[in-house]
């Protein structure tokens, strides 16, 4: 069994939205993970441009910017990783905005528990990678059948975050 941790990264600029969203990691107990967390828009361009996590959760609203823009950023670096935009709005146009930029999935605050933030950080990592790793995937997310969702056919092992 693998005893790698799925590599996070909270781009949030509200520290109590850091807690929330930790508490509900923890909660679940189905992830295993590292979480880590910065909490502006300088800091998450230079975590981006490390390319050092398998999974960003992108804050929408991040000072005087906002994580479309961020996602659009990790776009043009030909970031890989999957992203998923969490805001406070629950505003279809935004929703579709954020798919058709690239985000994995779109959360909003205050509407999704524990399981909900779990499944969509498994249903976007898994949904990217490609078949081959999906025996190695199995324990970092603890699941039970293959993911639901078709493997992006982009990607290569050359080019899927290594594991830490």
């Amino acid at each position: 069994m693998s005893t790698h941790n799925l590599r996070l990264l909270l781009i949030e600029d509200d520290e109590d939205d850091y807690l929330i969203t930790r508490d509900l990691l923890r909660e679940s107990g189905q992830l295993r993970y590292q979480l880590d967390w910065v909490s502006d828009y300088e800091a998450a361009l230079t975590a981006l441009e490390q390319r050092a996590h398998d999974l960003y959760l992108v804050d929408y609203r991040l000072g005087t910017e906002n994580g479309l823009d961020l996602i659009a950023h990790a776009q043009g670096l030909g970031i890989r990783a999957p992203l998923i935009l969490l805001t406070g709005q629950g505003d279809d146009e935004l929703d579709a905005s954020a798919i058709d930029m690239g985000a994995a999935d779109y959360l909003i605050k205050g509407e999704f528990n524990s399981q909900m933030l779990v499944r969509s950080i498994r249903y976007a990592w898994a949904g990217c990678m490609p078949e081959t790793h999906w025996p190695v995937a199995k324990p970092v997310i603890a699941c039970c059948s293959k993911p639901t969702r078709k493997p992006c056919t982009s990607f290569t092992n050359n080019h899927w975050p290594s594991w830490r």
